[in-house]
């Protein structure tokens, strides 16, 4: 899908902890984007740690520009800090899986003794970030899933509860309702968030934490909006995308959030503090936001410090061969990825990715690759041996065939496929 960019964020911070989180922007910064759809996914895995799935989709004329500015921002939030992102073409979505359990609220319509017609919205926010401060869920995977989409102020629907709501004026004893229902009221008259959110167990524990999420439910639901009967706020689990229909005015209302609702959302599930480094990154994306990419008369050699002898004979042959390149000789494991590499990379007429397992494992040598991807870079990989790529880069570079330099006797081969992509990094 052309118009839909998805980001999977590895970070070794637990969710919902009193560690802050650094993406202190993000909420703001995602607004900036104005996507049509946003899907977020919270995952605390008991193997990885946390995960952060997001999913933007964007209207096709805008949706080349935001998507390149999203990859960027986030590629250079990624050097300053301890995560890791990967990024595909559609949608990241565990819960299609028949091994993975979704629980909603399905609101049915409501009306007062005299038939006029109310609704009041259903947020599950306060259940999920409880569920994931629970002790009792910290030892195994919980998710939970949010789908946004634009609301726009709805005159129409909103005339449809004002009887509703002169009729609650006058009786005092019904306050709350009153309150729940002028929000409504307020939502659709003004327009905000579509909400659908979802809480997400593996199937495999269910018969271990259904009852307790079903419990939790209630009892917020009770103590929240606990003047409406139970049968009116059915939960429904399931293993596949469930869609259900606007028929009503209570189901319309019931995912109607604030505009505000998205800074609510990571604030409260991801408590962050401004980070400065972070700060800067998203600055620094828009800056160069649009920056046509220098067609260099020279190569970008990158490569892991653990592999200098084998990058020594490549570049030993390179030079044999004329070929200008550039390459880091002081680089580091744990070095900071500055501006002059970055610069370096985008004036490159190619990228040499010297790869390797340890390549694959080094947090900056990715760093250069998804870079030089995302600019439009051409990318020719080389490793000593035979080597495919595995995770954490497969996903993103699989179609790039690896040159095997198998002791300088595999170069020729490679030397050919440099002169067609950039003929311009050899010595006349």
């Amino acid at each position: 899908m052309k118009n839909t960019i998805s980001a999977k964020i590895i970070t070794t911070r637990r969710i919902v902890i009193d560690q802050s989180f650094p993406f202190y922007d993000l909420p703001s910064f995602l607004q900036s984007l104005s996507p049509t759809r946003i899907i977020i996914c919270f995952h605390r895995s008991l193997e990885r740690g946390s995960i952060i799935y997001l999913t933007l989709t964007f209207n096709e004329e805008n949706a080349t520009n935001s998507i390149s500015l999203f990859k960027e921002t986030l590629i250079r939030s990624e050097l300053e800090i301890d995560v890791d992102c990967t990024f595909s073409d559609e949608e990241i979505d565990l819960f299609t899986s028949p091994e993975w359990l979704s629980v909603e609220i399905q609101p049915e319509a409501i009306a007062l003794p005299s038939r006029k017609e109310i609704a009041v919205t259903v947020p599950l926010l306060d259940v999920a970030v409880e569920l994931f401060h629970q002790a009792t869920f910290t030892a195994s995977d919980l998710c939970y899933k949010v789908i946004l989409e634009p609301s726009y102020p709805d005159p129409e629907s909103a005339r449809k509860l004002i009887p509703a709501l002169a009729e609650l004026q006058g009786k005092r004893n019904i306050a709350g309702l009153e309150n729940a229902v002028r929000l409504s009221f307020d939502l659709i008259r003004c327009g905000g968030w579509s909400c659908e959110e979802h809480i997400c167990i593996p199937k495999s524990i269910d018969s271990v934490k259904r009852p307790q999420i079903e419990v939790l439910l209630h009892k917020y639901l009770n103590s929240s909006i606990g003047f409406l009967p139970d049968e009116l706020l059915t939960l429904h689990w399931s293993d596949s995308k469930t869609n259900i229909t606007n028929d009503t005015l209570q189901k319309k209302v019931a995912r109607l959030r604030k505009q505000d609702f998205l800074e609510q959302l990571f604030f409260r599930v991801l408590p962050s503090t401004p980070h400065t480094a972070i700060i800067e990154s998203f600055r620094k994306a828009c800056n160069v936001y649009g920056t046509e990419c220098v067609r260099g008369d020279y190569a970008f050699v990158s490569y892991a410090h653990t592999n200098s002898d084998f990058v020594r004979l490549l570049l030993e042959k390179l030079g044999h061969e004329g070929v200008r390149y550039w390459y880091d000789s002081h680089i580091t494991s744990g070095s900071i990825w500055d501006e002059e590499l970055e610069n370096r990379i985008r004036n490159a007429g190619v990228l040499i990715a010297c790869v390797s397992d340890a390549y694959q494992e080094s947090k900056y040598c990715k760093r250069e690759l998804k870079f030089a991807d995302l600019i439009g870079k051409k990318i020719l990989p080389i490793s000593p041996s035979n080597w495919t790529w595995g995770e954490g880069l497969q996903m993103m570079f699989h179609e790039l065939q690896v040159a095997n330099f198998d002791g300088g006797y595999g170069f020729r081969n490679f030397h050919q496929m440099l002169q067609t992509v950039a003929p311009q990094v050899f010595n006349l």
